[in-house]
């Protein structure tokens, strides 16, 4: 658990949830039309990455305030104080927003790609302790609008990557052709 963490996502600019991702309903909306690329890469570089960044926790995690659970609390519409913590975060690299235009349920079903600057994947890398979700929701604040995560997937633990797993057909196989060559 100690080890670090890589992740992909997608942040959505300009809707805000309590829960920094899909899991709960949009309960905030604010203008996101004005931020630049420029603008997401220099408050990334100048405000997201390093070995000493503090941040605040969501109140939507499991940490644990006079032994109750955050979330327990979130859920019943409390909100407590939450210190900020210590994380290190190597490396968070936004990639180009673009999508197709299917994606924006457009007639056009073509691989054309259109510019879209509500959507931004990214991948990072950090410490133990990190909420990815924070990350998201504070760039949002950063740059002067709200934001979530629409999408998160783990990709490496340590020395262990996603692309290294077995698929769930190749494991299958695996262990036909272990059991008929022991028998």
């Amino acid at each position: 658990m100690a080890q670090e963490k890589g992740y992909k996502g997608t942040i959505r600019l300009g809707q805000g949830t309590p829960s920094y991702d899909a899991e709960s309903e949009v309960n905030e909306e604010l203008p996101w039309e004005h931020i630049t690329d420029d603008q997401l890469m220099a408050a990334v570089n100048a405000k997201f990455i390093g070995d000493n960044l503090q941040q605040v926790p969501p109140m939507f995690s499991a940490i644990r305030v006079d032994g109750k659970r955050l979330y327990e609390l979130a859920r019943k519409g409390d909100e407590v104080e939450r210190k900020p913590r210590s994380i290190i975060v190597d490396s968070f690299v936004l990639s180009k927003r673009t999508r197709r235009k299917d994606d924006d349920n457009s007639n056009d079903h073509g691989a054309s790609h259109t510019q879209t600057k509500r959507d931004i994947d990214f991948e990072v890398h950090c410490g133990k302790g990190t909420y990815v979700r924070s990350l998201a929701y504070d760039l949002g604040r950063e740059v002067g609008t709200v934001a979530h995560l629409t999408a998160l997937r783990r990709i490496t633990i340590g020395e262990y990557k996603v692309d290294d797993a077995w698929s769930v057909d190749d494991l299958i196989r695996g262990i036909i052709n272990d059991n008929s060559t022991s028998n």
